[in-house]
């Protein structure tokens, strides 16, 4: 070492100037510009001098950021979430516990996080655990590698939470509204998803009319998922006999749950299905169709409307039938026609979905259903096939050739030599006065040929049909043996086949009409039954429903009463259009009488009106909160005597339940349709098996079983 301290230092480096240093204490500080390469340097102080080696180098980077995640426990998830980082900021749910590894593009020595040392291993350092909560969170990472060297800047990472959102759900397959025969399994399809895992799936049904003593009400597990189910695919059936649900208008939901303790399930959209039993399903088909067959006669009235215009059409003169706005009508016709095709395919549609429901009925009669199904085949044939070809006729009559495209043309004077070896007729082709010829000849030569004509052919070359004349080069053709031109059928011909092609139609369509008035009168009195027993059904209810008030209000003040006057309104309401309903059930009777004149519907109609049921039910919607025994002594009166009234036209009512007609070789139509039941249900209790297994992982073993038992 040497005592002697020199107050300047100079540092030559290749290329460059030398650089000098004053002494600062006992160190020379050199200002160097970057380098980007290795590089020898000369130093020199003093007296002294030396060759150092210069190698630069990169701060130490940030090469990989990487959190692990721990989720709240309520998530009940075990194992930790792996998270790659980019960028400065990091999002995780409320409640997570999180712990960042941060690694370097070199071996560090030391490393810190918000100013407190952690120890590094290798190129990586760890920070302690940050727990995620409602307010912003930012880290301050620093390091130092092994060289001394830092970044330019610490890393500032930005941690915010985010919320655990409600869970999501879809339906398909499931109805808005809907009428269901209590038997009958309802399937669809529910896809659930979660951010955290879907915990349940499940349905939940209450009653909505009010007037019964107990409402229906309770829910059944779909499925079951678990905390790492983000998104589940599941099978639901709806079926109110195995909910044990009665007969009554029901609102079903499904609803989905997620881990989130407290929060409130997420419901699809209300369904409502009204529930009926086999009587009243039978009613209620009934009706539809006989609203579908009106909607079906409509078409029909449309048809023959159609069918009168074709007529007056057909039977105008043919030079009529060629001015543009006939042809236009007819256009008009043939749109039409194709309409009502559509229309009336559309109520086959609607049609062959209302037989579906009618065959899962076992109170409509095979016979019915086998003529139903017959008539809908025919239908289907006259809106797929024969209404569309009246259609194509009308369509072609107006496009048809009109009688001056069919008249010879006017052609220009010709030259050249005819050698054909076949005479003519001698007959002239025109009649009348010869039309001037068109200003621009044509020159053209007929070679002889030594094949014969065919027979009923032209010996001469077929003329075109007319066009704007135009000067050609000349031309040679041979004489014979060409195609004789198809000549098209005016347009009278096509319209007076549309016209009998719809007579057959109509008249096809009119048979359909007369065995669907005899299947609806036939429904018709036998739904007359069951729509006594719905109505004595009724009047049941109203004396259970004022049975169940009774004790809180027989003999009580019209004060103590008024707890109940919402009950008491809702019966008064009920009764009222159980009077009206009683007395449309009487018209349709009496009309049913005319047509059938079956003598015992006249004793059950004279009995009826001998006893004013229809007085009797309004004076009992008048009086039940005043007179509340007596009031259910009345209802429980009415209940028997409509249930009476209904029996005795039983016997009547029978037909239809014939197993319907036998083909040789065919089985009869009611073993087909048992055969056809028989295989629904297996289908239905394999949708009803998948919808146990589903739901058996969030079921008890008891509840398990008792599900799979029902």
């Amino acid at each position: 070492e040497s005592e002697w301290k020199p107050g300047k230092a100079e540092v030559r480096l290749p290329a460059h100037e030398p650089n000098v240093a004053k002494l600062e204490g006992n160190a020379y500080v050199f200002d160097l510009p970057p380098q980007i390469s290795d590089s020898s340097i000369r130093l020199r102080v003093g007296d002294y001098t030396k060759t150092v080696q210069l190698r630069p180098t990169y701060r130490p980077e940030l090469s990989g950021l990487n959190a692990t995640i721990r989720l709240p426990a309520y998530l009940e998830r075990s194992e930790p979430i792996e998270k790659e980082i980019r960028g400065g900021s990091f999002t995780a749910v409320t409640g997570s516990n999180v712990v960042f590894a941060v690694t370097a593009s070199r071996e560090l020595r030391a490393a810190s996080v918000d100013g407190v040392a952690v120890e590094p291993e290798g190129s990586a350092f760890a920070t302690p655990a940050v727990a995620v909560d409602k307010e912003e969170t930012e880290l301050k990472l620093e390091w130092r590698d092994a060289l001394g060297l830092t970044s330019l800047e610490p890393f500032d990472l930005t941690i915010r939470s985010s919320d655990d959102e409600a869970p999501s759900l879809v339906c398909e397959g499931l109805p808005r509204q809907k009428v269901l025969l209590d038997t009958e399994v309802l399937t669809f399809q529910i896809r659930a998803h979660d951010d955290f895992g879907v915990k349940r799936v499940g349905i939940e049904w209450r009653g909505l009319d009010e007037t019964r003593v107990s409402l229906s009400k309770g829910e059944k597990l779909v499925g079951a998922g678990n905390s790492e189910a983000e998104a589940l695919e599941l099978q639901g059936a709806f079926s109110a006999t195995q909910f044990g649900i009665e007969p009554q208008p029901i609102e079903m939901r499904v609803y989905v749950e997620d881990y989130l303790p407290g929060r409130e399930r997420t419901y699809a959209p209300a369904c409502t299905f009204l529930v009926l039993n086999a009587e009243e399903h039978a009613i209620w088909v009934t009706d539809q169709l006989s609203r579908w067959h009106r909607m079906a006669l409509d078409v029909r009235d449309r048809e023959k409307q159609l069918y009168a215009t074709n007529q007056e059409i057909r039977d105008l003169p043919a030079e009529s039938l060629d001015d543009p706005a006939t042809r236009k009508r007819i256009e008009t016709q043939a749109a039409a026609e194709r309409a009502n095709g559509r229309r009336l395919s559309g109520l086959v549609v609607s049609g062959e979905d209302l037989l579906s429901q009618a065959m899962r009925n076992p109170e409509i009669g095979v016979g019915h259903l086998e003529k139903w199904a017959e008539m809908m085949q025919i239908l289907k044939d006259i809106s797929g096939n024969r209404m569309p070809s009246v259609a194509d006729l009308l369509k072609d009559g107006a496009k048809a050739e009109t009688l001056a495209q069919s008249s010879q043309s006017n052609n220009g004077p010709k030259a050249g030599q005819n050698r054909a070896n076949a005479s003519g007729d001698g007959k002239s082709k025109t009649n009348g006065e010869q039309k001037p010829p068109t200003q621009i000849p044509t020159v053209g030569d007929v070679e002889s040929t030594m094949n014969q004509p065919k027979p009923g052919e032209k010996n001469e070359p077929s003329e075109s049909k007319p066009k704007q004349p135009r000067l050609t080069l000349p031309t040679t053709n041979l004489a014979g043996n060409g195609k004789a031109g198809k000549k098209k059928p005016p347009a009278g011909e096509k319209v007076d086949d549309a016209v009998r092609e719809q007579k057959d139609l109509l008249a096809e369509f009119e048979k359909v009409a007369d065995e669907l008035n005899k299947i609806l009168a036939n429904l018709e009195g036998s739904t007359l039954v069951k729509r006594l027993k719905a109505a004595a059904r009724k009047q049941q209810q109203v004396a259970s429903r004022l049975g169940s008030v009774a004790a809180d209000t027989f003999g009580a003040s019209d004060r103590q009463k008024n707890a109940e006057a919402e009950t008491f309104v809702e019966l008064a309401d009920v009764e009222a259009s159980s009077a009206q309903n009683v007395s449309n059930i009487m018209d349709d009777m009496a009309a049913y009488f005319e047509r059938s004149r079956y003598v015992r519907f006249k004793a059950v109609l004279d009995e009826m009106r001998e006893e004013d049921i229809t007085a009797g039910l309004r004076y009992l919607g008048d009086d039940l909160r005043k007179e509340n025994g007596l009031s259910i002594a009345q209802a429980e009166y009415w209940a028997e005597s409509l249930d009476r009234w209904a029996e005795n036209l039983v016997d009547v009512c029978k037909c239809g339940a014939c197993p319907g007609c036998k083909s040789k070789g065919s089985l009869p139509p009611s073993i087909v349709l048992e055969v056809l039941q028989i295989l629904e249900g297996e289908i239905k209790l394999r949708e009803q098996t998948r919808v146990a297994e589903q739901a058996k992982p969030g079921l008890k073993t008891e509840e398990y079983i008792a599900s799979a038992q029902e």
